[in-house]
């Protein structure tokens, strides 16, 4: 599947086998050489292409090679974890932080800023705890009430590298 990320350094290998230099073009989204690699950053739309040609250093003649559509979309939402703990899994007491990242199973290098929280248990009296970024401290109190067994939930706003916020939700059994 070709996808390009918007607001992600995309990492793209290309190779033109048989030319001493490689080059990659593209149409709505920006390149820039990084080491061996070189970094796309797409545009606004939903579409770009990139275009690989060849170039013969000796004889000063470039060739178009390939040209390629990728769909441009935003990054996925990541998953909440609280401590190690995925969202739907058994999470500990004592564990006060909350991270949003991408699952081991999604190859993507994204770090994701939690901006603020709000914690909800069954039977909550009065209004669920809430706070900024991922320490849930405050949330102490609620948390060391919950018996084992019962369920906690905390969503949450956050923003990655393309400066979207995101709300994302997850729930633990304590």
């Amino acid at each position: 599947m070709n996808v390009l990320y918007r607001g992600y350094p995309n990492k793209v290998d290309p190779t033109a086998s048989g030319y001493d230099q490689t080059i990659l073009g593209a149409s709505n989204a920006s390149v820039s050489k990084s080491g061996a690699l070189y970094i796309v950053k797409p545009g606004s739309g939903s579409s770009a292409f990139l275009t690989v040609s060849g170039k013969n250093t000796a004889t000063g003649k470039t060739v178009q090679l390939k040209k390629v559509e990728y769909r441009v979309s935003n990054l996925p939402d990541p998953v909440l974890y609280w401590g190690s703990a995925k969202s739907g899994a058994k999470a500990a007491k004592s564990s006060r932080l909350l991270v949003a990242k991408y699952p081991p199973e999604i190859p993507l290098k994204a770090e994701f800023t939690i901006l603020k929280w709000t914690c909800f248990a069954p039977g909550l009296k009065g209004a669920p705890p809430t706070g900024p970024g991922g320490n849930i401290g405050s949330a102490g109190p609620l948390i060391n009430a919950v018996q084992p067994g019962a369920g906690l939930s905390f969503n949450a706003t956050v923003r990655g590298p393309d400066g979207i916020a995101r709300q994302i939700g997850g729930s633990w059994s304590i």
